[in-house]
């Protein structure tokens, strides 16, 4: 049973297109028919190429969803921050962020999400049980830590959900595929760190809300089903290159120097003699088992550009992009003049 409010705060839904109309679609159908009463969507296009801005203004046009059309492809966080400024100003008291790949199968899951914060005067994040899509007995996240020499660690990940994470729990992170922000949340810390093209913003925000006090709760009810990462190619370079900068990034911009120092000291080492070693022992758990050297020249060109990078940006990871087109074509030519 879901308990009821005499005043239920309004939501602001904040959804982010990018040349996607099947997933996006899909997720703004899933929507239709919440339980919730006060809610507003906002679909943040960021300039999508392939006409699906187009086809979703002409499908959901009319029906009370808020869009917003950016100038540019602004990356993950500053194109949601579009949005949540919007929704903010429009007086929401929680933004929700879910990103377009997720299916909401429960119309009740944003009661418990609101619920559960309401009554902890200290919570600030919500986040929930986040489910595979489409073997939705799988679990992706319930909310984890970041460790402090690698990445993020989901609580559950690849397990079957068999109950064992069906209690209300505290957590240091939660994912930006579904998140619950108290408004308060902003006025204290900001919006999403725009120095992120896409990803690991949440790992930042997730950090400054907890040091400013907040507690991140997890409700297994406030839960969706997830097609991760199908933005993305995992075995592009591209993506690999701009995971590990953000990390590095991260880490920089939130550990005292000495620490910074120390842990980009070590990751370099680990990158130049030992991540070989850990590939070929563990390959199932790297980016679809592609070549080892792939994924450490991805790595490496990362490290090397960190010290120079305060922000990343779409033309930076265009640029990475251009540059192993012209390698994979030299590469192509040496292979034909040997064979001659």
């Amino acid at each position: 049973m879901v308990k009821e409010m005499r005043i239920w705060p309004k939501v602001g839904i904040i959804i982010l297109n990018w040349n996607n109309y099947a997933l996006t679609s899909r997720c703004l159908e899933s929507i239709t028919g919440l339980t919730y009463p006060c809610y507003t969507i906002y679909l943040v296009d960021n300039n999508s190429q392939d006409g699906s801005i187009e086809k979703l203004l002409e499908r959901f046009g009319n029906t009370g969803i808020q869009f917003i059309l950016n100038e540019a492809n602004l990356g993950f966080a500053a194109g949601c921050n579009r949005g949540i400024k919007k929704a903010l100003n429009d007086g929401c008291d929680y933004i929700l962020l879910l990103n377009n790949d997720c299916i909401v199968y429960d119309k009740k899951f944003l009661n418990y999400g609101i619920l559960l914060a309401e009554l902890e005067p200290r919570c600030g994040i919500v986040g929930g049980k986040i489910l595979f899509w489409p073997d939705t007995k799988r679990i992706w996240s319930t909310g984890g830590y970041i460790s402090f020499w690698f990445a993020e660690k989901y609580i559950g990940h690849g397990e079957i959900d068999k109950g064992q994470y069906d209690e209300i729990a505290e957590r240091n992170f939660i994912s930006g595929a579904l998140m619950l922000i108290k408004r308060k949340v902003f006025d204290q810390i900001g919006l999403l760190p725009e120095v992120y093209f896409f990803g690991k913003e949440d790992w930042e925000f997730c950090t400054r809300a907890r040091r400013a006090g907040f507690r991140l709760l997890y409700h297994p009810k406030f839960s969706v089903y997830h097609e991760a990462s199908s933005s993305h190619d995992w075995t592009d370079p591209n993506y690999v290159y701009n995971g590990t900068l953000s990390k590095i990034l991260y880490k920089k911009r939130n550990l005292p120097p000495v620490f910074f120092k120390l842990w980009f000291l070590i990751y370099k080492a680990y990158l130049n003699f030992f991540f070989p070693l850990k590939y070929h022992l563990h390959k199932e758990k790297y980016l679809q088992c592609i070549p080892p050297d792939t994924l450490r020249q991805a790595m490496l060109a990362a490290v090397k550009d960190a010290p120079h990078t305060e922000k990343i940006t779409e033309e930076m990871l265009l640029n990475y992009r251009r540059q192993c087109h012209q390698k994979q074509q030299c590469s192509i030519s040496k292979s034909k003049v040997k064979k001659l």
